[in-house]
Parts: structure tokens; sequence; C-alpha cells
């Protein structure tokens, strides 16, 4: 999946390759409350496929920029799988 987020005016971070983790519900086996505590939502990437885009222009984007936006980038992502399955 290819994930593009605005960062800047006119300035995109675009993502090739996200691997998205869909969230696992908590899970309760007794009253005491034990059982299975979930876990979020999560995408992973690689920062080589990580690029900036500026206007028409590509630029390297420097490692472990992508990671300061991962919010961002996994709200992007549902967004698009959320699409997907309007279809």
């Amino acid at each position: 999946m290819n994930v593009s987020i605005e960062i800047g005016d006119n300035l995109y971070l675009e993502i090739e390759g996200i691997s998205y983790t869909k969230a696992e519900p908590m899970v309760r086996y007794d009253k005491d409350g034990s059982g299975y505590p979930g876990s979020p939502a999560e995408v992973d990437w690689s920062d080589d496929d990580c690029q900036l885009i500026y206007g028409e222009t590509a630029y390297e984007c420097p490692k472990g920029l992508a990671d300061n936006y991962y919010d961002q980038i996994l709200e992007a992502t549902e967004e698009q799988l959320n699409d997907r399955s309007d279809i």
C-alpha cells in the first residue's frame, strides 16, 4: 500500500509498501480481568521506501523523518483501507 501525507505547504511525504496490522480487541476471560489486553493498529515501512515530494520534484527522505509522522501515516492508511471497503 502506498500512502502520501501533506507535511508542509505543497510538501508531501510519500511512502511505498506500507504494511498494516489491524487492531485486536481486548478479551476478558474472567471477572478478575484476566485475558488478552488487545493491541492497537500498527503500520510499518522501510526508510528506503520514503521520499519527499515538493511540487513535481521528488527528494530522498532523511532517515527516520517519517517516524515523526507515525500517527498521520496510520490515519491515512486506515482511511485508504476504509475507502476500499466502501466499494
